[in-house]
């Protein structure tokens, strides 16, 4: 059985694959390609312009999950789900 020459993705060295849809020569090739993966992902997240959910102030995100646009806002945005909590009790 002749084996296919496979180029790595990452680092452009050639090997053999070790099943037909391999694309990395090795798990560091691999998980280097996933870590640029996800820090690209992050970026395009940071870059997003997004309203703040209390003041409706358009703001650039510093975190991926962040809703508000200060810490002013961030601790009414608190303030508001612990009363929301309170009230269900």
């Amino acid at each position: 059985m002749k084996q296919e020459i496979k180029i790595c993705t990452e680092c452009n060295r050639e090997f053999i694959p070790n099943v037909h849809n391999q694309i990395y020569c090795s798990k560091k090739c691999k998980d280097k390609a996933r870590s640029r993966r996800q820090n690209l992902k992050r970026l395009n997240n940071y870059t997003i312009p997004r309203v703040c959910v209390i003041c409706g102030k358009e703001f650039i995100a510093n975190a991926p999950v962040q809703k508000t646009c200060s810490k002013e806002c961030r601790n009414k945005l608190k303030n508001k789900i612990i009363k929301n909590i309170t009230t269900l009790d």
